[in-house]
C-alpha cells in the first residue's frame, strides 16, 4: 500500500520508509530526522550520527535549537552540510 501511495504522489521510497531526512532552510536552518545522537557540538560545527553515516553542519554561530526523539534542528550561519561515514 505504501509503495503504491508513494508512486501515486511521487514521494521517494526512503521518505515512505521513514529514512533519514535533511531539510535545508536557506543558509540559517537545517532540520534533520533520523538522528541517533549528537556526536560533537561547537559553534562552528555540529556533527550528528544518523543510521549508517554522519551529517556535519558547519558554519558560524551554530546552535542546536531542537533535539528530541530522533529529530534535530541547527540554526546559525550555515556554510556547508555534508555526509560522512
Amino acid at each position: 500500500i505504501l509503495e503504491t501511495f508513494g508512486k501515486r504522489f511521487e514521494i521517494d521510497a526512503d521518505m515512505i520508509r521513514g529514512g533519514d531526512r535533511v531539510e535545508i532552510r536557506g543558509r540559517s536552518r537545517v532540520e534533520i530526522g533520523g538522528v541517533k545522537k549528537i556526536k560533537s557540538y561547537s559553534d562552528t560545527c555540529v556533527v550528528l550520527l544518523l543510521d549508517c553515516e554522519t551529517l556535519a553542519v558547519c558554519g558560524s554561530r551554530l546552535e542546536c535549537v531542537f533535539y528530541r526523539r530522533g529529530e534535530a534542528a541547527v540554526e546559525g550561519h550555515i556554510d556547508s552540510v555534508s555526509f560522512g561515514e
